[in-house]
């Protein structure tokens, strides 16, 4: 499944969410820790476990809010959130790809 692209610029820290979403529709996040990962295609690793806030945890509901040092670079990258339920047990959304995340430079 193709995901829209997360376009933003050079030091704009516009978060970044998603609806956390299996093939039975929205997943509850009650009580899960939710992380943020982001890399270049070549693996350059941008965000490392970047804490979440679960908006909505009923519809799976997540943000990411960028840092300036995490948009501080333009490129493409690759996005994803990793969620730890309070079983321990650890999914990865979106599960068959990334979020296409685009950092343009800002012009002003």
């Amino acid at each position: 499944m193709s995901h829209k692209a997360f376009v933003t610029k050079t030091g704009d820290t516009t978060p970044i969410s998603v609806n956390c979403r299996d093939k039975f529709g929205f997943v509850d996040l009650t009580d899960a820790t939710v992380v943020f990962n982001m890399k270049t295609p070549a693996g350059v690793v941008k965000v490392a476990r970047g804490a979440c806030n679960v908006l909505s945890p009923t519809v799976g509901y997540v943000q990411y809010a960028f840092e300036l040092v995490d948009v501080d670079t333009v490129g493409n990258y690759r996005g994803e959130f990793e969620v730890t339920f309070d079983s321990g047990k650890i999914t990865t959304f979106p599960s068959g790809d990334y979020i296409p995340i685009k950092i343009l430079v800002d012009l002003g």
